[in-house]
């Protein structure tokens, strides 16, 4: 036993400060990872979709199934057309409409980060028209790429790759890529195996050293370089300052700036400040009117006439008086002066114009000397025969064949719901009016066009289409939207406006019933397997995937894809013991 000593009575003792017993404040915690966008606030911000990539990564995921799973599913969109489809365009992500607010918002409260809307378009919302604003396919610059994993930065895809009107790097002066190298192919901007910079369909590397890219440079087209690289320009501006605009901007700002600068560069006259700025005068009188949304090409286009910001166009700098003067310079606009070329130098100019690339029109050339075309060619007819020749070859030249042309129409002419004549030339290629195809396929237009109108004008009866889709609904099997679609002689997009819970009824129904025949056919491929795997071991042979596969073929045509037999092969092999 110890012996109990007594305390010393000149000890003294520490007095120690009391405890909190109280629960300490935690920090918030985000169900994602906290991962921070890159290039807030310079021309190199990131993406929306290039984020969800690096944060699918970071998680070991899909970055398909990460939006599906986590923004779209949630929000009520979980169909097969957002969850699998290949005709999902993930590029409106990163765009200005509703999928891009959907996707930053979510993404906010996931990961607890902000400032996701400057990854995407939707600053611009209000001002932006969305008509050719972004691409459909990912484009790249390869040296950046090269340079990110040299520098071992983060690799990622900057949000100014994704405009249309960018068709170069404003760092490198190089030519974006649209086609994988390796596979030769277009990249959505996101799939199942989604990573910056590397292939979703080859997972081949597509960064390249700045000597490998020279040696393609003298494809490019030299001539539109400088216009280029002053495109890239503006539109890094533009990104980089939508940080310092406390709200977004809208028309109201814009208009009373234009106005501002028409009053001081071309004194009040909409043609000189059209002649300046190289846009056509009727367009700056609706942009004045607040008729339409500025483009993004007209907004490069008028910062490089008037050399100046995007910022200086788009702000709120007070300039509301000059938006009352605007309908008096409407009214009281001063005409553009004539500028005519000396009669003398006019065969100098002819000779000029057939040595531009591209070939210019007859009209065209006239219209710049300032006369009328006839009267240029009663004087100089074998010149202007020669200019109007080299531009009709060149015109020629950028048509598809007319053996193309006649298949797209007459398929036009068959498809259901009819398309319009503008949506079938733009398949063709077409980024004019369509001119060409009406005076060379005078007929087939005027039939597709005719079938549109009908279709436009057929009466819409909403009862009667309500109960067709209720009769659908009692069908088996279930058919999908599409098949609807068609019967009832209206679109997809249609029928979701009109009737958003009886499509999502039949979709769901599809799918459901899809799913069932895939379990049908993959149980099917099973006890085909398990059959052919007791034959052969009855044989005293290997049981091969090669003498499997053969045996499935002749009792299942389609045996499907290669992945999923592997992986029926497996699981039999494991439950018959033939692997561990």
């Amino acid at each position: 036993m110890t012996k109990y000593m007594p305390t010393p009575s000149n000890t003294t003792f520490q007095v120690y400060p009391h405890w909190s017993l109280k629960t300490p404040l935690l920090p918030a915690r985000s169900r994602l990872a906290r991962l921070e966008p890159i290039g807030i606030g310079t021309p190199e911000v990131e993406c929306l979709t290039s984020y969800i990539a690096r944060l699918a990564a970071e998680h070991c995921v899909s970055p398909r199934k990460l939006l599906y799973k986590e923004v779209l599913a949630p929000a009520g969109m979980n169909t097969i057309h957002y969850a699998t489809s290949s005709d999902f365009s993930a590029s409106l992500i990163n765009g200005m409409g509703s999928l891009a607010g959907l996707t930053v918002n979510a993404l906010k409260q996931l990961t607890i980060q902000h400032d996701f809307q400057y990854t995407t378009t939707l600053m611009w919302d209000r001002i932006l028209s969305t008509h050719l604003l972004l691409r459909t396919k990912k484009a790249w610059c390869p040296i950046c790429y090269e340079e990110q994993l040299n520098d071992r930065r983060p690799i990622y895809d900057p949000l100014i790759w994704a405009f249309k009107v960018v068709s170069l790097c404003p760092r490198h002066r190089e030519p974006l890529c649209q086609v994988c190298p390796s596979c030769r192919r277009n990249l959505p901007f996101i799939t199942t195996f989604s990573y910056p910079g590397f292939c979703s369909k080859c997972k081949a590397w597509l960064g390249a050293s700045l000597k490998e890219s020279n040696e393609h440079r003298e494809e490019a087209v030299l001539s539109s370089m400088k216009q280029q690289v002053s495109e890239a320009h503006t539109v890094g501006e533009l990104l980089s300052c939508a940080v310092s605009f406390v709200s977004a901007p809208v028309l109201h700002d814009f208009t009373a700036n234009l106005s501002k600068y028409v009053n001081q560069r071309a004194s009040n006259s909409i043609n000189l400040f059209s002649d300046l700025v190289n846009i056509w005068s009727g367009t700056i009188r609706r942009l004045l009117l607040g008729e339409t949304k500025l483009s993004l090409k007209m907004l490069c286009l008028l910062c490089s006439g008037l050399n100046v910001s995007p910022q200086d166009l788009l702000s709120n700098r007070g300039n509301e008086a000059m938006l009352g003067k605007r309908h008096l310079m409407l009214e009281q606009d001063t005409p553009l002066p004539k500028r005519v070329t000396p009669w003398d130098e006019v065969e100098s100019v002819l000779r000029t114009a057939l040595e531009e690339t591209p070939p210019p029109s007859m009209e065209a050339v006239a219209r710049r000397m300032g006369y009328y075309p006839p009267k240029v060619k009663r004087h100089f007819p074998k010149q202007c025969e020669q200019v109007i020749s080299r531009y009709w070859k060149y015109v020629k030249g950028r048509h598809p064949s007319d053996k193309e042309v006649k298949k797209a129409f007459q398929a036009a002419l068959k498809e259901h719901p009819p398309p319009s004549l503008q949506r079938v030339v733009r398949r063709l290629g077409c980024k004019s009016t369509g001119y060409y195809y009406y005076s060379n396929y005078p007929d087939m237009c005027y039939a597709i066009a005719q079938r549109y109108k009908e279709y436009r004008n057929k009466p819409f009866n909403k009862n009667i289409d309500n109960e067709r889709l209720c009769l659908i609904l009692k069908e088996d099997p279930p058919p999908s939207l599409s098949e609807v679609a068609k019967r009832l002689g209206h679109s997809r997009e249609f029928l979701r406006r009109k009737f958003p819970e009886l499509t999502s009824s039949i979709t769901l129904r599809h799918f459901c019933h899809q799913m069932a025949l895939r379990k049908k056919r993959a149980e099917r491929l099973r006890h085909l397997i398990r059959e052919a795997a007791q034959r052969i071991i009855a044989s005293g042979q290997y049981v091969s995937e090669a003498r499997v596969k053969e045996y499935v073929r002749e009792r299942l045509k389609n045996v499907g894809r290669e992945r999923l037999f592997k992986q029926a092969f497996r699981e039999v092999k494991l439950e018959m013991g033939l692997i561990k």
